[in-house]
């Protein structure tokens, strides 16, 4: 709560008074974790990647378990000219998100090294398409035994990999320090042609897209999110064509953003947006702009270099202690200073909006 709240030195105290208690290694490894996302989002990178590894630790009760080929890789094993397999974790956003360092891969691994890649089904196309370099391929989850277990199935040439590691290890090696975020770029490419066409339904059209939650609505992640009526002052920029980008919206949901715009929001035609990633893509391309709460559509679109004004509670630890999303070239942050404070952040939105 305290570090949801942005209360970091009490939220630093509270870890560290429940570590002394713990009363199993569970409950230390969950702490652990905890305090790494403390430290990423201070910006203390080095010991904060460090530390992340205790998601991974077998006392942890939702770490997954990786059958993958090869010996795991750890941060001091040199990469070059190595055969390594990557495995995307966590959720759909984080994948994306971590799939920024890929590119430092590439130079790691040098010119004789190989990548295989194994990602969320979903993202197969759009990831083959950007690494070209790379072998893509899906990963597979199994829970047996209360334990997500995930692999790579469709892998080829098994027996040629040499070291594996889950993707969220990576920025521990490759993004120590800021700096390391220096010259973030669009690195995933949606097809030029469905960009192409996306543009052509705009038709010429100042648009921006809209996302106001997950599709994980919990009572926890709930209060990450704006009301929709908090997004009625957005809305007084009627020179706008506002796209509707969130998966899995009601008609109760559409038809109220309706009624604060006083009129229509526009829904892409013949696009599934929660299961046809690629497209998606490229329509958060196409567009001017995407305003969004920090969910995977919001992630799919600032990983294709599209401008994206993400929408946060006090204290996010992909911020990383900064005012923005360093592994985006394009990303701005709209913060708010406590749960249900959104009315100041909506003005912020409002008019930066006018003055764009």
């Amino acid at each position: 709560m305290r570090f949801d709240l942005g209360e970091l030195a009490y939220a630093e105290a509270d870890f560290d008074a429940a570590a002394r208690h713990a009363a199993s290694p569970s409950q230390t490894a969950v702490i652990a974790f905890a305090s790494a996302l403390l430290a990423l989002h201070r910006g203390e990178l080095g010991a904060g990647w460090d530390a992340y590894e205790a998601r991974l630790s077998p006392d942890h009760p939702t770490a997954p378990i990786f059958q993958a080929p090869g010996g795991p890789w750890i941060s001091e094993t040199p990469l070059e000219s190595a055969h390594l397999l990557v495995v995307g974790e966590q959720g759909l956003g984080d994948e994306i998100m971590f799939a920024s360092v890929l590119g430092d891969v590439f130079d790691a691994l040098g010119p004789s090294g190989r990548l295989s890649l194994a990602v969320e089904p979903r993202l197969v196309s759009l990831v083959q398409r950007s690494f070209p370099r790379a072998s893509v391929t899906a990963h597979a989850t199994e829970r047996r035994g209360g334990r997500a277990h995930r692999s790579a199935p469709a892998l080829r040439e098994a027996q040629s990999v040499d070291l594996w590691a889950p993707m969220g290890s990576l920025p521990g090696r490759l993004r120590r320090r800021l700096d390391d975020f220096t010259g973030a770029t669009a690195y995933l490419q949606p097809d030029p042609a469905r960009v192409a066409h996306w543009r052509d339904w705009l038709d010429g059209r100042r648009s921006v897209g809209l996302s106001w939650r997950s599709g994980l609505l919990t009572g926890r992640r709930r209060r990450h999110y704006p009301e929709l009526e908090a997004w009625a002052p957005v809305f007084q920029a009627d020179a706008l064509a506002f796209v509707n980008l969130q998966y899995g919206a009601t008609d109760g949901e559409l038809a109220k953003l309706e009624a604060l715009k006083g009129g229509p929001v526009l829904i892409p035609p013949d696009l599934d947006l929660r299961n046809d990633l690629d497209d998606l893509a490229a329509l958060c391309t196409a567009l001017d702009l995407m305003i969004s709460v920090p969910n995977a559509t919001a992630a799919l679109a600032a990983a294709c270099g599209a401008q994206v004004w993400f929408l946060g509670g006090p204290a996010a630890w992909t911020r990383l202690g900064t005012q923005g999303y360093p592994w985006y070239a394009r990303a701005r942050s709209f913060a708010a200073d406590r749960f249900g404070g959104w009315e100041p952040v909506m003005a912020q939105v409002a008019e930066a909006l006018d003055a764009a």
